[in-house]
């Protein structure tokens, strides 16, 4: 995997996407799902929206503050 800095106009979750879709393109067929965990800064909303076509688990520690 690549590090790239992110531009304060990008997108983190569709650049962290695009980054997970790369990684799973390596990956040999019948390989176990992997899991990619994300810190509070991330939306668990819109990583679903990005990833939830994929064969991906996520795991998003939540604020303190963050209510449902």
């Amino acid at each position: 995997m690549d590090v790239r800095r992110v531009h304060p106009t990008h997108n983190i979750h569709t650049l962290a996407a695009e980054q997970i879709r790369a990684v799973l393109r390596l990956q040999p067929p019948g390989a176990p799902a992997p899991l990619f965990v994300f810190d509070a800064g991330s939306d668990p909303e819109q990583l679903v929206q990005e990833l939830g076509d994929l064969p991906v688990a996520i795991l998003v520690r939540l604020r303190r503050d963050r209510c449902f």
